[in-house]
């Protein structure tokens, strides 16, 4: 889905050039520091720390895209999923509940429904926000979950409070983070909780940029410092309490790796089969089965081996994922 993304926008952008021009929503301040292009957009660097796309695609545009087909296929292959999704559920839902154990929970950006379906096992009353209606639908009639499809909003599942409020790898979707972390503000209960997960890609030089090779551009449209997300907390009413760090750069490395072999492996039994040229991986032969017996068993765990446990001790330098706990410290209003 990730590569129809990036040719479907910078088809739309050709043809339409809705894109706006913004400035940093921290500072305020515009830059000519590119950092990144990819598929036709600009990726600004900030002083601050904020890689952001500018222009920026319209929100209509944006939108429209988490039902198109392509977005469907992506979405069966997240619904498949389950066990990679349960896993980083249950690690996620272990921190949690060091600070709480019981109560409702909302998971923006719900995906598969796995998070939410093992936070119900754990004692949360689970809902979620998905945009994607054949993931929704799956939460809803296969696991039983509320979920609405709407962005969410002050009105979203009738206005009612949450104890805690999840969201992973999906704060660089969004195309206003002030206002959405308002939002959650003000439909968290008093010292409710906010628990999310995101990248460090503001932190990152054009070096270390270049070693991830794509951005996924335009469906990211900001990438955080880690000074970017204390002033998004601070100034949505948010105190971070407690960050989980964790290196991807083996992760990143080793998925190049396991491409290059994969990529390997498919000419080498496309060439003993004698059918070179040919694209039909069902043909390859009794010899090299282990390979795909392999891959399907790797690729099952060792995302969350290397992400969570791994990533946990290699020292914090280059790309990173971050896991932040912090809880609501003030009502939102205006002024923040």
């Amino acid at each position: 889905m990730h590569y129809f993304f990036a040719y479907w926008f910078d088809f739309k952008l050709k043809e339409s050039m809705n894109g706006e021009d913004i400035h940093c929503i921290f500072c305020g301040k515009g830059t000519q520091k590119i950092a990144w292009i990819e598929n036709g957009f600009v990726g600004k660097h900030c002083d601050c720390g904020l890689l952001y796309i500018s222009p920026r695609p319209e929100l209509e545009e944006i939108l429209n895209l988490y039902n198109s087909y392509e977005a469907d296929v992506s979405a069966k292959s997240r619904i498949k999923a389950e066990f990679i999704g349960r896993l980083n559920a249950r690690h996620r839902l272990k921190l949690i509940k060091k600070y709480l154990n019981q109560g409702s929970l909302l998971e923006i950006g719900s995906g598969g429904g796995y998070f939410l379906d093992e936070s119900r096992c754990v004692g949360f009353e689970p809902f979620g926000v998905e945009l994607n209606f054949r993931q929704a639908k799956f939460i809803k009639e296969e696991l039983g979950i509320p979920v609405e499809s709407d962005p969410f909003s002050e009105s979203s599942f009738a206005g009612i409070y949450f104890d805690i409020i999840c969201h992973f790898d999906v704060i660089s979707h969004f195309y206003d983070p002030i206002s959405e972390f308002k939002k959650f503000n003000k439909r968290l209960r008093d010292r409710g909780i906010l628990f999310f997960e995101t990248g460090n890609g503001g932190d990152l030089s054009r070096r270390w940029l270049k070693f991830i090779g794509r951005l996924q551009y335009p469906q990211h449209l900001f990438f955080f410092s880690k000074k970017n997300i204390e002033q998004l907390c601070n100034r949505t009413g948010f105190e971070i309490i407690k960050i989980h760090q964790y290196s991807i750069c083996l992760q990143l490395l080793m998925i190049k790796l396991f491409q290059l072999l994969s990529k390997n492996m498919k000419r080498l039994t496309i060439k003993e089969s004698g059918k070179i040229g040919t694209e039909n991986l069902q043909e390859i032969p009794q010899k090299y089965s282990w390979w795909k017996t392999l891959s399907l068993k790797t690729a099952l765990w060792m995302p969350f081996f290397i992400r969570y446990k791994i990533g946990k001790i290699l020292p914090k330098i280059g790309p990173q994922t971050t896991i932040y706990i912090a809880k609501k410290v003030s009502t939102n209003d205006s002024t923040l």
